[in-house]
């Protein structure tokens, strides 16, 4: 708008653009800050380097230890005027299976069936303490029955 005010009057670029003169002046009047500019490139990197998890304190951290002196609230600033959200990733969640397992089908594990309680392996020592022979088992236990070892 600069280059046009040469030709034709700010009043009337200001009214096609839609723009306020007090507008138009202060915003040519402001000066542009080439160390903001580094912070907020720096500050897009973190951000994405992190998959956008890293909110205002994190950042204002990893600015710290890159050299680039930045507090908490002005990095916060800086991330609103850029469109910087910091976003959790979600937590784990569990798949729902709608069908039985097929590992386990159909099994009564009611009290008053007899069915095996638990199975194993047990040694028996010779006189050295040495395990030279195994005998599988399998034990099986009735309701109310106490299984001691």
């Amino acid at each position: 708008m600069t280059w046009l005010s040469r030709r034709w009057p700010v009043t009337d670029l200001c009214r096609l653009l839609n723009v306020s003169r007090s507008a138009y002046y202060a915003g040519s009047r402001k000066v542009i800050d080439d160390n903001r500019l580094k912070i907020k490139v720096r500050l897009r990197e973190l951000h994405s380097a992190s998959r956008g998890a890293a909110g205002s304190r994190t950042l204002m951290h990893q600015l710290r230890k890159a050299g680039i002196p930045a507090g908490c609230w002005k990095v916060s600033r800086l991330m609103k005027e850029f469109g910087l959200i910091s976003r959790q990733p979600g937590g784990h969640r569990y798949r729902i299976c709608p069908e039985e397992s097929v590992a386990s089908p159909n099994r009564d594990l009611s009290p008053g069936n007899r069915t095996p309680f638990g199975a194993g392996i047990s040694a028996i020592q010779n006189g050295v303490g040495i395990a030279d022979r195994f005998i599988p088992n399998i034990i099986t236990v009735s309701p109310g029955q106490t299984v001691t070892f």
